[in-house]
């Protein structure tokens, strides 16, 4: 089964599990490829997991505290690193489908249900390819952007999206404030 967009981009834009609801991507991922894509930059578009249905009980229990409660962020990692250790082939699949191009930008799409695994899988893909730069955005952003600035977040994008993420994608891909490179679309 084909789990992305391109074979390999200069950007990954992903929206991890658990999903609320179908599909499985969020609109924002869309509106930012359709964004990079009219610029001449090709983003790689994950589908992380094989199945919307793949993610274990104990990660959708923690994450789905989350969702109900507001629990400080060092339970909810320390919940994350409970639920790798239980299931480190889930959070390993993901990290390989990210991995699987050669990109050094990660866009995170982040709603209250997603957060704490795409915290910890950034975590993991920071530990891998340690000089990646890791953008979370989304709805959680727009909410607590506060709460995702943490060592492995590189960027984290909130309100006014549209306007911030091309600029900031030009400055990570060393283009400055100039034009995008070209590349065929």
């Amino acid at each position: 089964m084909v789990r992305h967009s391109i074979p390999a981009g200069e950007v990954v834009l992903v929206n991890l599990p658990p999903y609320g609801t179908q599909p499985w991507m969020s609109t924002g991922i869309v509106f930012l490829a359709g964004l990079l894509r009219r610029e001449g930059v090709a983003a790689r578009v994950v589908r992380a997991v094989a199945a919307v249905a793949d993610v274990p009980p104990a990660v959708a229990e923690a994450s789905f505290a989350t969702f109900l409660g507001d629990p400080p962020m060092e339970l909810r990692l320390d919940a994350m690193e409970r639920c790798y250790g239980a299931a480190p082939a889930f959070f390993d699949g993901m990290l390989e489908a990210l991995l699987a191009g050669p990109e050094g930008v990660f866009a995170f799409s982040v709603f209250r249900n997603n957060v704490d695994v795409s915290l910890w899988v950034a975590r993991l893909l920071k530990r891998r390819r340690p000089g990646c730069t890791v953008i979370f955005g989304g709805p959680e952003a727009v909410e607590e952007p506060e709460a995702l600035r943490l060592p492995w977040v590189d960027a984290v994008v909130g309100l006014h999206a549209e306007q911030v993420w091309l600029p900031l994608v030009r400055a990570l891909l060393g283009d400055g404030p100039g034009r995008l490179p070209r590349h065929p679309a």
